[in-house]
């Protein structure tokens, strides 16, 4: 395997709806850019079983375990044919989650993801995927909460 490849994994997508309405969508796709061939390539790395994204439409706590869940931010690394993941943002509502946890994948076999380290932070996501929505966010609450603000000029806080 040559040395002129690079990784990509997750992302996010923002679409605003309006000044304050915003929804945001992240991914766990893994991409590879291909340098060795005369026009750089970008490639969909398909990993067994790995679910391409997580958004408000699809069923939230069906998340496997192995594959890292959809975030973007995170870190990556690479070793002897292993790709290393580690960390990453996902929101929570209008919160940001700092991920942790740390997996690595085979390149050349391509089976499945393994974990190293498991985030707590993630059970607390995916156990509240009944109440709302825990992968795709939407901002438009946060601004109905700025506009419950007191005659004063003065914001409630928490």
């Amino acid at each position: 395997m040559g040395h002129n490849k690079a990784y990509l994994f997750g992302g996010v997508y923002d679409e605003e709806h309006g000044e304050d309405d915003l929804t945001s969508t992240f991914y766990n796709d893994l991409y590879m850019l291909d340098m060795e061939q005369n026009t750089p390539t970008w490639r969909l790395i398909s990993v067994k079983e790995q679910p391409n994204k997580l958004d408000s439409e699809v069923a939230q706590c069906s998340v496997n375990s192995e594959t890292p869940t959809p975030r973007s931010h995170s870190g990556l690394a690479f070793k002897h044919n292993t790709l290393f993941v580690y960390g990453g943002i996902v929101e929570k509502g209008s919160k940001s989650l700092t991920l942790s946890d740390f997996y690595s994948l085979d390149i050349k076999k391509l089976k499945k993801w393994n974990v190293i380290c498991s985030d707590d932070i993630l059970k607390t996501v995916n156990s509240d995927c009944s109440s709302d929505d825990s992968m795709s966010t939407d901002d438009s609450s946060e601004s109905d909460e700025s506009d419950s603000s007191s005659s004063d000029g003065q914001m409630d806080t928490d």
